[in-house]
């Protein structure tokens, strides 16, 4: 069972959840807590509940990986772009808010089962995200199943070819040029935002093939 910190700023929706707060730690699985401000203590706590004026207060800089449920009442222009942030618009049903939130712990713990470990990285095959240390990006579709046949054939250069067929089942529409452009999309992904330099290898006669010793 894991804790889960509440932080509400504002005062009607704080005395809401005072209000329910014993009846939804007896019908859900996880504990609910509410408390009055961010501290490092509850760093430690995988996933939280906010609402904006809390989170304005506290900052995105300070709420690294944890999973983020932001509580926006329409008034402020919220912009998600995390991952890990999930925004509740106002009006929602307090119930249906809990039951988003235990669900949501779930899976990430399904995730966390199947995620494969490596030297330097983690890959999450289920929510198409690789890591590196406290780094992390999102891959697409074709991206995702690009980097699997990669990492299952560590051993060999895999061809055009062979990638095609495997990621697009010999569909005759998609040409070289798009592989290549996934490929270009995530090499410069890997580079970039991870600093990877090099993770996938490619020689014009060989193909691709994943560096091991980088992985």
């Amino acid at each position: 069972m894991q804790n889960v910190p509440i932080i509400i700023s504002e005062k009607v929706l704080k005395r809401i959840f005072f209000e329910v707060i014993d009846e939804i730690n007896n019908l859900y699985t996880h504990k609910y807590e509410i408390i009055d401000q961010y501290t490092k203590k509850i760093q430690s706590s995988s996933t939280l509940i906010m609402d904006t004026e809390a989170f304005e207060k506290v900052g995105i800089s300070e709420i690294k990986n944890q999973q983020l449920f932001i509580i926006n009442d329409n008034s402020k222009n919220i912009s998600v772009n995390q991952s890990n942030q999930i925004l509740i618009n106002t009006p929602f049903k307090i119930h249906d808010l809990f039951l988003v939130v235990d669900n949501n712990i779930v899976q990430s713990k399904k995730r966390e089962q199947k995620k494969i470990k490596f030297k330097q990285h983690i890959f999450d095959p289920l929510g198409r995200i690789l890591y590196r240390g406290q780094k992390f990006i999102r891959l697409t579709e074709k991206e995702c199943e690009i980097f699997i046949s990669l990492v299952e054939n560590e051993k060999n250069y895999l061809s055009k070819k062979f990638l095609l067929e495997k990621v697009w089942q010999y569909n005759q529409e998609i040409d070289t040029h798009t592989l290549e452009t996934h490929l270009y999309s995530l090499r410069k992904k890997i580079d970039k935002n991870l600093g990877t330099k090099n993770l996938i290898i490619y020689e014009e006669k060989k193909g691709y093939l994943i560096n091991r010793e980088l992985l």
